[in-house]
């Protein structure tokens, strides 16, 4: 994080005004910045030209990114999954799981015993 300015925001636009009058008259920006000075402004070259020039990529990014968006389903959202919250879906597929077991093993449970008789 940077440091901070000793210029207010108001200071700031007016010597940025007065930098972009004095640029689109076609002047130089050492001359600019000898104008910029006489309203006063006291920093250097490169700081003039920082504030007319406006925020850094790096001011843009972080911007930006206070509005990305969140991941998942947003608040409010209509298309939530139903599910009951004491687990009956786990219940149904459990008692599905025990009534296969329990044909599977009774269908082998009459061969075994077909097969014994027969021998």
């Amino acid at each position: 994080m940077g440091r901070k300015s000793q210029y207010s925001d108001k200071q700031k636009e007016t010597f940025a005004e007065i930098a972009m009058i004095a640029r689109g008259a076609g002047r130089t920006w050492e001359q600019t910045f000898e104008a910029v000075k006489k309203a006063g402004f006291k920093s250097s070259l490169p700081y003039l030209m920082k504030i007319v020039e406006g925020p850094s990529i790096r001011e843009v990014n972080k911007e930006f990114k206070k509005f990305e968006s969140k991941r998942g389903r947003p608040k409010g959202s209509k298309n939530k999954v139903k599910s009951d919250s004491n687990g009956s879906a786990i219940k149904e597929v459990d008692a599905i799981i025990k009534r296969e077991i329990e044909a599977r093993v009774t269908v082998a449970l009459k061969l075994k015993t077909s097969m014994l008789k027969s021998a």
